[in-house]
């Protein structure tokens, strides 16, 4: 397929040639290699290309065929400027030729590449750029007239012919057929051209800024491009929250020590905090340790840090204290909250005690500013090593939370039961090993679901009245074998 670039842009191209101290040749291959580039996302391509074989005096004026193969590799990166670009390329190709005495077939030995027979070795794409003048051929008493050959066959998968003709730049593509249709390739002449067109008013511009669609085609997209609809897009755990918070202000949202909050209240405390965090600087991939001890503050503190856009690293203050300078120090942590009688445990740390008033600030919910690629938060882990590992985890009804905030167990159930409208229960730190008093509490608040050892879960159902649980709908154990026993002693107590 033939086309033609215009004369205004073809003697532009000779000039910036001139002015970069490279060959047309070098300008067309690395337009071409980068136009390749953008079709296939790859940085590292060769290109074919022939070689007169007559850089020594001896052949100049001989008659025969010295024409070599060389390939030319283009390394190419997005934000490299053309101009580097293109001299990184001239040499490169300058270096190919000073060894152009080996033949394409002595490299191809060398080089002993896995052969294929649906295409040439080393590269699929040829350039050819004819950069000497031709001339009439006169004999005396005969009319000479060149024929154009109608080739049938692609010798590679893709072939781009440049020649200079009456002051203007004509192009041929020859194509393998079986990867291309004429509709791909005329799209591939007009990317070209506008591509050129680019570089010749933008030469210092990176590679990934040179335009390759013309307005045209820019428009056709956008006409094809359907209208983005805000309810499709998805909310983040913490604008689950928000919405829930503006359709049920009064619903309950946390029950800790005989008090409740409701999500409306909740809600606004957490902005608080937020609001505060955003002007200490706090933002996207921000890192904020937490460490507190159950109560409303701590479950306000994750709340505020997600809504601030920041992720969170939960610092369990039940931890021993080697184990808490390990995670401070290995995740970065840009600030910590955390409650005044834990301070002694972080006095290298810039701090902040939740418990204080935020109430200079706004009740509003902060501008999200956060994406759903954004870290939610940063939990530790021990490994098989023993040493805490850090598992970077994107964001995720009553529930009753036995776990520390610490496990990532606590993320489902923190965040699944204030997004889905429930009421996220807390029990004080000294009932949490008592049966007994956990099964009251279950009755107390109704709860629904809850998730624990299943050691521990044998406990509560058999050492408390059956009575106090039967708001139970959903019981999770985790952490440590399970016995069918286990399941068989909860339908038998619990039927549904």
């Amino acid at each position: 397929m033939a086309f033609e670039l215009s004369q205004p842009l073809s003697a532009t191209l000779t000039v910036l040639a001139k002015q970069k101290n490279v060959t047309l040749f070098m300008i067309m291959a690395a337009a071409f290699s980068v136009l390749l580039s953008r079709y296939s996302h790859h940085k590292d391509l060769t290109i074919g290309y022939p070689s007169a074989g007559r850089n020594q005096a001896q052949t100049a004026n001989l008659i025969g065929f010295f024409v070599n193969t060389l390939v030319l590799r283009c390394h190419l990166q997005d934000d490299m400027p053309f101009s580097q670009y293109l001299k990184h390329l001239r040499d490169q190709a300058l270096q190919d030729q000073a060894h152009a005495e080996l033949t394409f077939g002595q490299i191809v030995e060398a080089i002993n590449p896995v052969r294929h027979a649906e295409h040439a070795p080393l590269f699929q794409v040829m350039l050819a750029v004819q950069n000497v003048p031709t001339t009439a051929l006169q004999l005396a008493d005969l009319t000479v007239t060149p024929l154009t050959l109608a080739n049938e066959v692609s010798q590679f998968d893709l072939t781009l012919f440049i020649e200079h003709v009456d002051g203007k730049l004509q192009g041929l593509f020859e194509y393998n057929t079986d990867l291309f249709d004429a509709s791909t390739i005329e799209n591939m002449a007009e990317h070209l051209t506008t591509l050129l067109e680019s570089i010749v008013s933008s030469p210092n511009a990176p590679l990934k800024q040179l335009a390759i669609l013309s307005k045209q085609q820019q428009q056709q997209l956008l006409a094809w491009q359907p209208p983005v609809s805000k309810e499709a897009q998805p909310l983040l755990i913490h604008q689950l929250f928000e919405q829930l918070a503006d359709a049920n202000p009064d619903k309950p949202a946390l029950a800790y020590a005989g008090q409740t909050l409701s999500y409306q209240q909740l809600n606004q405390r957490a902005n608080q905090l937020a609001h505060y965090l955003r002007a200490q600087g706090m933002g996207a991939e921000s890192r904020i340790g937490v460490s507190a001890i159950r109560s409303a503050e701590l479950i306000i503190a994750l709340l505020a840090v997600l809504k601030a856009g920041a992720a969170y690293i939960p610092l369990d203050p039940d931890y021993p204290q080697q184990r808490l300078d390990y995670i401070i120090d290995n995740a970065g942590i840009d600030l910590l909250l955390t409650q005044t009688p834990l301070l002694a445990k972080f006095s290298t740390q810039r701090t902040v005690c939740i418990e204080q008033s935020f109430t200079d600030y706004s009740l509003a919910s902060p501008t999200p500013i956060t994406t759903l690629q954004n870290t939610a938060y940063i939990i530790y882990t021990s490994g098989s090593t023993g040493q805490p590992k850090g598992a970077l985890i994107e964001p995720l009804t009553c529930f009753l939370l036995l776990s520390s905030f610490a496990f990532d167990s606590s993320v489902a159930g923190i965040f699944w039961t204030l997004s889905q409208g429930g009421c996220l229960c807390l029990p004080q730190q000294n009932d949490l090993t008592h049966p007994a008093a956990l099964a009251k509490l279950i009755h107390q608040q109704q709860v629904s679901h809850l998730l624990a050892l299943p050691s521990f879960y044998t406990a509560i159902i058999n050492d408390s009245g059956v009575a106090l649980l039967g708001s139970l709908k959903v019981v999770i154990v985790a952490g440590e074998a399970c016995s069918s026993t286990v399941a068989n002693n909860h339908h038998e107590k619990l039927p549904a």
